[in-house]
């Protein structure tokens, strides 16, 4: 029975031992560097990014001191680093280029530590809402591209490799949609497939689906699949940075247990007067956005407020990721922990 089973599904291809180790390797599961689509546009093209583009690797103590980190080559064993993230395998100097990548994981782990979850941005939602709940349309990635931000020339190849080979296809979606309008008193976008000889009975009238151009806008976008108003989020949503949907439930204390307060961190004030004040926490510049009347920096003197170098602490309220994959993050100025404070884990 398995010899027929696999007769029928043909000639099993053979692997090669190299092409298979090759499949294996810890090489094969690194993601491609993210491509930016705001810097063309929105910032100069000597601008940094405002998040990690490139995918950080580390090694076993056993392969780090041999300078094993499982890419083509072995980097030197002076690299000192836990992790690291490279550019180019391989350069016209057979270098392998890289660069440590240990400041991105600890803000990830100190954002992981400090526990906030990512809410959808304020501007769309009347309530903070969490950007893992569908309650609405929104989305963040998108088939077309972001037609605004193409050159002329761009534009010209986008239409002639990807629109107008589709011309065909791009009618058969309109008779769909003549077809559902024509069965349902509200058009819509359609959502199923009429039979062959429902659709060849419908003729598309080019003139008149011309003459009505929100229709034809409404169908191209979404035939296309193109961002309308801005430009596609950098990201996620919630930029990988934490999967937690709320922030209602009790921080756990390795020492001493549940808490019934939310932890605070600490932080320096990096400028700002008492109506726009901005912090460092967590590796992260955050907006105070509620001044603590019993926080210490609220009684401290003049002197004292203004220099960069005190620590203050705060409690984070929520976070959002904007369009270009900037985290905004609003705090509140909290009191100082009591002598013998342990930390939030």
């Amino acid at each position: 029975m398995a010899y027929l089973e696999t007769a029928l599904a043909g000639p099993i291809k053979a692997v090669s031992p190299g092409a298979l180790l090759l499949r294996k390797s810890r090489l094969m599961a690194i993601p491609p560097p993210l491509t930016s689509t705001h810097n063309n546009i929105w910032s100069p093209s000597s601008a940094s990014s405002t998040h990690p583009t490139v995918q950080a690797i580390t090694t076993p103590a056993s392969s780090h001191h041999r300078g094993d980190w499982g890419l083509k080559r072995n980097l030197p064993l002076k690299v000192s680093q836990k992790y690291l993230k490279y550019h180019s395998l391989d350069t016209l100097e057979h270098r392998t280029t890289f660069e440590s990548a240990h400041g991105d994981v600890m803000v990830l782990k100190r954002w992981q530590e400090m526990d906030i979850p990512l809410t959808k941005s304020q501007l769309t939602l009347a309530v903070r809402a969490s950007v893992f709940d569908e309650i609405d349309e929104t989305k963040w990635r998108y088939k077309g591209p972001f037609m605004q931000s193409m050159n002329p020339k761009e534009l010209a190849v986008y239409i002639n490799s990807k629109v107008k080979p589709r011309k065909q296809e791009f009618l058969e979606y309109v008779k769909r949609y003549q077809y559902i309008s024509s069965h349902n008193s509200v058009s819509s976008i359609p959502n199923r497939l009429p039979t062959k000889e429902e659709l060849n009975d419908i003729k598309v009238d080019i003139l008149t689906l011309r003459a009505d151009p929100l229709i034809l806008e409404k169908l191209v976008i979404s035939f296309l699949d193109l961002p309308t108003f801005s430009a596609p989020p950098e990201t996620h949503p919630s930029a990988g940075l934490h999967y937690i949907r709320t922030a209602s439930h009790w921080a756990n204390h390795p020492y001493t247990g549940p808490q019934r307060q939310s932890p605070t961190f600490p932080g320096r004030q990096l400028h700002g007067r008492a109506s726009n004040v901005f912090a460092g926490v967590g590796g992260f510049v955050a907006k105070v956005v509620e001044v603590n009347v019993a926080s210490f920096s609220g009684r401290e003197p003049a002197n004292i407020r203004a220099n960069r170098e005190v620590v203050r602490w705060y409690k984070p309220l929520w976070a959002t990721v904007d369009p270009e994959g900037a985290v905004l993050l609003e705090v509140q100025s909290s009191v100082p922990p009591a002598p013998g404070y342990i930390g939030p884990g």
